[in-house]
């Protein structure tokens, strides 16, 4: 037994770990329909490919994002070290070499990927970042029952929680931030020093050292995509989280700004009795931009929306406009 073994088989267990106590602390439903802003190519691209891009979350828009959850979780595992408590000096420990590798550029995410949503469809600011300032598109997508987003149904299922390829809350309110940051580490610290006892392993070991760092490294990866500065409340984001896996799914490139992105080419599937299959993108409605001639907006969305099956997709402008 290796401490890879070890902390391998605790990784599931994190996952749903923090993933309850978002669900405790942040007890909203995921919404019947989330929104999805984006521009003429990118509306066609997903209706004839039935799919969606999931995005590394290392070239998310705002660098500041990752700074600020790392630096949030550091704080807290400060405060928690005061006995200076094996589990928590690891953490300390695993959390210097993790803003060390900010600072350089390293990938922190290296197969974490994200597909973001907003639970509105009219926001000033999304449709100015996102639907190309009134002359794109709002997509509105339907979460219903078991629908989840993934590269492939092995991705869904595979070794991770019930929820994994489900929206996730975006956490905005620091305090409840930093709450389930402490709930999560306090019971995952729990987990992992009974799992070491299982296998009579000392928890103030130099192998248990090494188990509590690889612990520590999967608590930021599965918290950092979950939490927002505070001041960008109205976005009221939702994502969906993948993971990259070379053995089922591709990795695929695009541009922004110029610089080359990685992608995930995902799909959507549905949990039929427990088998999880295929499903076409559930689009629920569409709105024009304000900034679009509306008449021939709406007429070539009906073209597009029938040609791929959408008859009864609603189509509407949006009320936001652009002065």
């Amino acid at each position: 037994m290796t401490e890879n073994d070890v902390a391998q088989a605790l990784m599931p267990l994190i996952e749903e770990t923090i993933a309850e106590q978002v669900n405790t602390f942040a007890k909203e439903p995921v919404p019947s329909v989330l929104y999805h802003y984006t521009d003429g190519p990118g509306l066609i691209g997903i209706l004839e490919s039935q799919s969606l891009w999931a995005t590394s979350i290392d070239f998310l828009n705002d660098p500041n994002e990752v700074s600020y959850g790392t630096k949030l979780i550091a704080d807290e595992i400060e405060k928690m070290n005061r006995s200076e408590d094996p589990y928590f000096l690891s953490l300390s420990f695993m959390m210097d070499f993790v803003e060390k590798d900010r600072k350089s550029n390293e990938n922190l995410f290296t197969n974490r990927y994200v597909i973001s949503f907003c639970e509105k469809a009219e926001v000033l600011s999304q449709w100015r970042a996102y639907g190309k300032n009134g002359t794109g598109y709002c997509i509105g997508f339907a979460f219903e029952g078991g629908t989840s987003i993934g590269t492939h149904p092995d991705e869904i299922l595979g070794d991770h929680f019930a929820d994994y390829g489900r929206p996730r809350q975006i956490l905005y309110d620091g305090d409840m931030q930093r709450e389930i940051m402490r709930a999560s580490m306090l019971k995952i610290q729990k987990l992992a020093t009974d799992r070491l006892k299982e296998y009579s392993i000392d928890p103030s070991s130099d192998f248990a050292f090494r188990v509590y760092s690889s612990i520590g490294r999967k608590i930021v990866i599965e918290l950092l995509p979950l939490i927002k500065k505070p001041e960008f409340h109205e976005e009221r984001e939702w994502r969906i989280l993948a993971h990259h896996n070379p053995t089922i799914s591709n990795l695929r490139f695009r541009t922004s700004r110029n610089i080359v992105t990685p992608y995930l080419k995902t799909g959507f599937y549905i949990d039929r009795g427990g088998e999880t299959l295929p499903a076409e993108v559930p689009v629920a409605e569409i709105l024009v931009g304000q900034a679009l001639n509306y008449g021939r907006a709406f007429v070539g969305l009906k073209h597009l929306a029938s040609s791929h099956g959408y008859d009864k997709t609603e189509i509407k402008r949006s009320t936001i406009e652009f002065v």
